[in-house]
Formats: structure tokens, C-alpha cells, sequence
């Protein structure tokens, strides 16, 4: 199996940091910074935790196989399947 990421996330943050300040009732901008880096950190333990990242991506993936009708992919939830060429 190969995989290339064709279109990468724009963020691997779990959390906007706007959102996080209005679940927090946060109204300024101090700590801004340091919430950011606490929101980045967190999201990072989680990826590593889990074992995979959380964001939506654009990726192409090559599979060796028979051509058979069982297609198993190596990243779900697959969002879009644009196309599926057999060699």
C-alpha cells in the first residue's frame, strides 16, 4: 500500500481557537497564544494516542490485489472516492 497525501490539511488542530474561548467564556485576547499551543499540544498527544490524525485530507492511495469486489481502504471515513483505476 502507498499513500500520498495530495492536498494536506490546512490544521491538525482539533479545536478552533475561537470555539474553545466561547466554550471557555473567554471574551479577550489574552492568553491567546498560550491557548493556541495548548490546543496544538493536546491535539498532537491525541493523533500520537490514537494512532492517526483527525483532519480531512486529500489523499491517493495505491492497493495491490486480485480486483476482486472488496476494496479495503487504509483511512476512514473515506469522504469522497473521485475514482478507482485498476492496472
Amino acid at each position: 500500500m502507498a499513500v500520498t497525501v495530495t492536498v494536506p490539511p490546512s490544521t491538525t488542530k482539533l479545536i478552533a481557537l475561537a470555539d474553545l474561548k466561547a466554550i471557555l467564556g473567554i471574551t479577550d485576547s489574552a492568553n491567546g497564544a498560550l491557548l493556541g499551543n495548548i490546543i496544538q499540544r493536546g491535539s498532537d498527544v491525541i493523533a500520537r494516542f490514537c494512532n492517526r490524525v483527525f483532519v480531512q485530507r486529500t489523499i491517493q492511495e495505491t492497493l495491490r490485489g486480485p480486483g476482486g469486489q472488496l476494496l479495503k481502504l487504509g483511512f476512514s471515513p473515506v469522504v469522497t472516492l473521485t475514482s478507482i483505476c485498476v492496472h
